[in-house]
């Protein structure tokens, strides 16, 4: 008997999707997106971010992502405007509690769940041409299939130099943590006899398992990078790429590109979120000198190259405002290094970063 799994009515509203890889420096990109005229705060779905690696490793149907996903967008709109499974946890930048405007998702808490108050709320957000903002990890590698679903869809993309991804892989336990840590639910796989493969990682499951932890870090942002930098090179229409080294250094060039691009105006009250996420910040050449030595001093001669290599690709297609020569790291013996002595965990007291 042939069954087709039928489409849902979505909200006609536009998302925007912040995308990038892991601590790509995305998460302090959504505030200041979220400040946008008629955007909402932003939104971090657990499924959302795993969804696509089941669809990229054949473990859902094209027709089940796309199930996953509408019902997903419906929900995730109808519950926040009724105040519902919405973060209020005084630390999370998430939090709505540290949005632009806290009070007018607090508000929302008095509304009741019913088919009036749905209606309500659909002609609220279609009338007022909302945006929902969403954080996510890869999510433009399906970006034909989610522009097929959503055409109101957009993406802005975070880049951030390799040495920095690598140090903050590194420094956070991602070399280690996939398919061993409780609280890292990404999906991992056994492939080949080899355990707690990452989807990105299946084709180099043997080099992946022998590795080392920042050897793990390094393969996987070059699996990762290569394909941001394919779509880069496509220029895909909707889609706008944030050099989050420079946008630190000087957020306001980039903000009125992005006012632009999202078609809707900047907020007049930024000062709280420059200071929640210490913006704009110093370029710290010695720092950055002293993360690229730690890396290539942990290293074998392999991922060294492979770490060159994305330097150089990086440099060459978003700009480098490092420009350190990474060579003269080249020629140092291996020994281990504590990434934790050279930096600390971001930290948050009441979603303002505090180191």
């Amino acid at each position: 008997m042939n069954k087709k799994l039928e489409e849902k009515t979505l909200f006609d509203v536009e998302y925007i999707f912040i995308d990038g890889i892991s601590r790509s420096g995305k998460g302090a990109i959504a505030p200041f997106v979220s400040s946008f005229k008629n955007v909402e705060h932003w939104n971090q779905s657990f499924n959302l971010d795993r969804l696509h690696f089941l669809l990229e490793t054949d473990q859902i149907s094209e027709a089940g992502f796309r199930y996953f996903f509408e019902t997903d967008l419906i929900k995730d709109t109808w519950f926040s405007m009724i105040g519902r499974n919405v973060n209020t946890n005084a630390h999370d930048i998430s939090s709505v509690l540290n949005s632009a405007d806290p009070k007018k998702y607090l508000n929302r808490f008095d509304r009741k769940d019913t088919p009036q108050v749905f209606e309500q709320i659909k002609n609220e957000v279609e009338d007022n041409k909302l945006i929902f903002p969403y954080l996510t990890d890869d999510f433009i590698f399906q970006q034909k299939l989610i522009k097929k679903i959503i055409p109101k869809s957009k993406f802005i993309v975070s880049i951030r130099h390799p040495i920095e991804l690598v140090f903050a892989w590194e420094r956070s336990g991602r070399g280690v943590r996939f398919g061993t840590d409780q609280r890292y639910l990404n999906p991992t796989f056994e492939h080949n006899g080899y355990k707690n493969i990452p989807h990105f990682a299946l084709d180099q499951a043997k080099e992946y398992s022998e590795a080392n932890s920042v050897e793990k870090c390094i393969l996987s942002i070059n699996v990762l990078q290569k394909n941001y930098n394919e779509i880069f090179e496509q220029k895909v229409p909707d889609t706008m790429y944030v050099n989050f080294d420079e946008f630190s250094l000087n957020p306001n060039d980039k903000l009125e590109s992005m006012e632009r691009f999202i078609g809707t105006n900047i907020s007049n009250d930024l000062e709280k979120i420059f200071t929640r996420g210490r913006f704009p910040r110093s370029l710290d050449l010695d720092l950055h000198s002293r993360k690229a030595e730690a890396i290539f001093l942990s290293i074998r001669g392999e991922f060294r190259n492979m770490l060159i290599a994305l330097c150089e690709q990086y440099s060459d297609l978003y700009g480098d405002p490092y420009s350190i020569d990474y060579y003269k790291f080249m020629s140092t013996k291996i020994k281990k290094i504590d990434f934790t002595k050279l930096t600390n965990d971001p930290q948050y007291i009441g979603g303002n970063r505090i180191n």
